[in-house]
């Protein structure tokens, strides 16, 4: 879903930049059931000396910055993301190289907590 998702925008303008000064593409957008926070997927093009890498963020709908991650990682698969409620965030993929991963997430007092799963490593 996500693969085919990222052709569509392959002409996109890049919305967020990473550490690293590298564009972000946004694939998708998934608000949780209130509508109060949204799970944002991008994909960034890699370097010169690096293939691109998944990420995902959360924040408060509408937010004009996306802050940090909450996950990173490249040669990923079939990746899937879905609310299970307003605070908890499901990640699912077949098979990933990860360099981030991180359990949950607070923006004052919301609390998000995020539950991964993943295949093959």
């Amino acid at each position: 879903m996500i693969q085919s998702a990222l052709k569509a925008f392959v002409g996109a303008v890049a919305l967020s930049m990473t550490a690293c000064s590298v564009p972000v593409v946004e694939i998708v957008r998934v608000s949780n059931p209130s509508e109060a926070v949204e799970a944002i997927v991008g994909v960034s093009q890699g370097g010169a000396v690096s293939s691109g890498s998944y990420q995902i963020y959360l924040t408060r709908k509408g937010a004009a910055e996306w802050g940090d991650p909450i996950f990173v990682a490249d040669q990923v698969s079939n990746l899937r993301v879905k609310w299970d409620g307003d605070a908890r965030l499901l990640v699912s993929l077949d098979r990933a190289r990860l360099q981030r991963q991180t359990p949950n997430w607070r923006d004052g007092a919301t609390e998000v907590a995020v539950n991964y799963e993943i295949a093959k490593k």
